[in-house]
């Protein structure tokens, strides 16, 4: 893969990344909440207010607030839901499950018409679903399937092994059959542990390819840098990394960089981020599988809005995937 740009370039070009992602929190929401308080946002505002008369309140649950496909997420139901005339309290479970019981445990309090989960946790809030369900509130699950699948009315998930099948194909292309790998994931996570799936599954008919660290990256760029500064002193020769998100991806280019060794590795990430794109455009990062976050949240609000309009959703449609795309060097123009 060939990369030009001076390193200066880069470094300045990973600063701007780390302010994008650390300030494009949804407006009124801080970055940080208290471990005691839900990061929650009202149309925008951050006030609770009662929702408008004859109006409905959607409560919406991220995986994290920063996060770029999250924010992308978000837009989407905001844009049914306000559309409709309705009210829309975000909460922000910051990748910790436990955050996640809490935050549906909230939106049960509140009297919620109806929830849409971005799932951090397989089958860490069956007891908060239960309770939900208990209550009357239906909830959509999307990004990740929860264990408790009776628990809601659909999840909506993406494609998350052809994901890591994609990124596999494409590093062998660019790396060839016989290399070192290094593996940023997120245990715990059913999506990324799927990415993780299909990229193991799509180098295992190539025994010249060996994976020879690990890691978890969080879902946090200077968490996944962490990590892989510690793998680069150990596996020097290391030439393809996969992060299981865009963020694990960034994290292992940050310290890549810092290492002065930018120009011998090809690095995947799965989320297909504006920054990923970016920099897949500079020539310094190889691919991202493009997800659509939008579809994901869009699919999921419209199902809530069936079962609380009175319809149900039919059993084939209760489990629905959206198909993702890999994007590199040779399509990365189309994108902005």
């Amino acid at each position: 893969m060939k990369r030009t740009h001076k390193l200066v370039t880069l470094l300045v070009s990973l600063v701007l990344v780390v302010v994008l992602v650390a300030g494009c929190a949804p407006a009124g929401q801080p970055t940080q909440a208290p471990a005691d308080t839900p990061a929650t946002t009202d149309s925008g505002s951050g006030a609770a207010t009662e929702p408008a008369q004859g109006g409905r309140t959607i409560g919406l649950i991220l995986i994290s607030g920063i996060n770029s496909h999250c924010q992308e997420l978000e837009a989407n139901v905001r844009e049914v839901v306000e559309g409709r005339g309705d009210r829309l309290v975000v909460l922000d479970s910051q990748f910790d499950t436990a955050r996640e019981v809490q935050n549906i445990e909230d939106l049960i309090t509140q009297k919620v018409d109806g929830i849409v989960l971005e799932v951090t946790g397989y089958d860490t809030s069956t007891g908060a679903l239960q309770a939900a369900f208990d209550a009357g509130i239906p909830v959509a699950a999307n990004d990740q399937m929860v264990k408790a699948e009776e628990l809601v009315i659909s999840q909506v998930v993406s494609d998350n092994v052809m994901a890591g099948e994609l990124c596999a194909e494409d590093m062998i292309k660019e790396i060839g059959e016989e290399a070192e790998l290094i593996v940023i994931s997120i245990p715990g996570m059913t999506a990324t542990a799927q990415r993780t799936e299909g990229f193991m599954k799509g180098i295992a008919d190539y025994p010249g390819l060996k994976v020879v660290a690990e890691g978890n990256g969080e879902g946090l760029i200077d968490r996944a840098a962490a990590i892989t500064e510690s793998f680069i002193q150990a596996h020097p020769n290391v030439t393809g990394v996969f992060g299981a998100n865009d963020p694990c991806a960034l994290g292992a280019l940050s310290a890549y960089v810092t290492a002065g060794k930018i120009d011998q590795v090809a690095i995947y990430g799965v989320d297909g981020s504006m920054e990923a794109v970016q920099f897949i455009k500079e020539g310094k990062m190889a691919g991202s599988v493009r997800q659509r976050p939008g579809d994901l949240g869009r699919l999921s609000v419209l199902d809530l809005y069936t079962v609380l309009d009175g319809g149900t959703i039919p059993a084939g449609e209760r489990l629905k995937f959206v198909e993702v795309f890999l994007i590199n060097q040779a399509n990365v123009a189309e994108f902005s």
